[in-house]
């Protein structure tokens, strides 16, 4: 199954991948904009300081921990919004996921391969008919944050029930 969001990676279909649709090149160059401001912002403002010879404060290297701060949530935004994706690896023991965000990924969360159920969730408005994976057993659950064409995920799980049952 390879279609636009959701795929497997191998040929042994243990291991899946859902990826993101790509936002708009306006959204994509505004994120960009503004992460790059708010990493700038501080280092000018140390400059004109210096420039005006002003004494250093404690207030200037506080600046630079927030905007930075900011700078560095913007970037994993405009990451996930480019290269974003959510990657799955089933075992006979457990499900392991993890969100890649292609110079990085988040940590690993697991649930146990036991009595799962796979099913969607319906987000956004009706007519957009968009929905996420949900994957839970008696106790634990995954869900995606990636929203996929209700569809292409009925037509996922169909597929994934069959391999997992023949594991």
């Amino acid at each position: 199954m390879n279609t636009n969001q959701i795929h497997f990676d191998n040929l042994s279909k243990n291991s899946f991948t859902i990826g993101i649709k790509k936002t708009s090149l306006f959204t994509r160059i505004l994120l960009i904009l503004f992460t790059s401001l708010f990493f700038i912002a501080p280092i000018i403002g140390l400059i004109i300081n210096l420039i005006e010879r002003n004494e250093l404060r404690i207030g200037i290297f506080i600046s630079f921990i927030f905007f930075w701060l900011i700078a560095l949530f913007l970037g994993r935004l405009v990451l996930w919004n480019i290269y974003g994706k959510e990657i799955y690896f089933i075992d006979e023991n457990k499900i392991k996921y993890c969100s890649d965000f292609k110079y990085f990924k988040d940590s690993f969360k697991e649930i146990k391969n036991i009595d799962l159920n796979l099913e969607f969730e319906k987000v956004g408005y009706i007519e957009d008919n968009f929905g996420v994976l949900l994957i839970k057993n008696q106790s634990e659950y995954l869900k995606s944050a990636i929203k996929v064409p209700i569809p292409e995920l009925r037509k996922f799980i169909a597929e994934i029930n069959t391999t997992l049952n023949n594991t």
